[in-house]
């Protein structure tokens, strides 16, 4: 495991100790995230700010807590990491990002109950927010997209989530661990283009997105299939007992290829 990954397994096993905000801001620290800008925004916020209609729908009664872990600008995050270069100013661009973090009570929550509460608290703000949201020793990422309002160009309309959901704060999953190195700036920089927060936050959606991750996947699997290729030796029911299968003889190359993918197929299915 490189350095990150590990620095990274920590800081998420350490969120599940006290002072959930103060950890997650160093978790989001390694990850390449960091600003000194906060304010004070509390349960009574979102309880004035969130229609008490749709109070149910996120449970709302269930919030324990929520801090903002801190605002990030244009500014900082250029210093902290030169990726941003366009000079051009367009009013539909972000300018800055919110982090946000909200404790909720300890249960099963579903995809759809945190995408709601997700879009909620992006609705209280006019620039966009990730979420970190806990409960129990489960964490789980989210962010809503944004697009300009088309008649009320002060608004934005708030557009498909996308989570990491149910990261194991005690013992995480190494695909987990592996997401959220994807999400780590300098790792962003490199596979993306980013020269403002609206390409940052498309570089968040395609990390998180399940569709990408499954894109990933297979790949991978395709690379491990070609290596593995010229490396298995599958017994032939044919040859004598003790005999070895010729390596380059074209019967032997087919009936290795065809078991290792029966073997794959079998390991996919569990």
């Amino acid at each position: 495991m490189s350095d990150l990954k590990q620095k990274i397994e920590t800081a998420v096993k350490n969120t599940h100790k006290a002072s959930f905000d103060r950890n997650a801001t160093e978790l989001l620290n390694i990850m390449g995230y960091r600003s000194e800008r906060r304010a004070d925004i509390n349960l009574d916020f979102f309880k004035e700010h969130i229609d008490i209609k749709k109070h149910e729908r996120i449970r709302f009664d269930g919030w324990l807590n929520t801090q903002m872990i801190f605002q990030i600008t244009f500014d900082e995050i250029a210093e902290q990491l030169d990726i941003f270069h366009n000079d051009s100013f367009d009013k539909s661009f972000f300018n800055s990002y919110l982090f946000i973090a909200v404790q909720l009570e300890e249960g099963h929550y579903t995809r759809t109950e945190l995408s709601a509460i997700n879009r909620e608290i992006n609705r209280c703000f006019a620039m966009p927010v990730m979420v970190l949201i806990e409960y129990g020793q489960m964490l789980t990422f989210a962010i809503t997209a944004r697009r300009p309002n088309k008649r009320e160009q002060h608004k934005d309309v708030l557009d498909k989530v996308t989570l990491i959901k149910d990261i194991d704060r005690v013992n995480p999953h190494r695909a987990h661990i592996e997401i959220l190195h994807d999400l780590a700036l300098e790792n962003l920089k490199r596979n993306h283009t980013i020269n403002n927060f609206n390409e940052l936050h498309d570089a968040w959606q395609k990390t998180l997105d399940i569709s990408e991750l499954n894109k990933k996947f297979y790949k991978e699997l395709q690379q491990w299939y070609f290596w593995a290729l010229n490396e298995v030796v599958f017994p032939d029911p044919s040859l004598s007992h003790g005999e070895k299968p010729p390596k380059e003889n074209e019967k032997t190359k087919e009936h290795n290829a065809k078991n290792l993918i029966r073997m794959l197929t079998r390991l996919l299915f569990v």
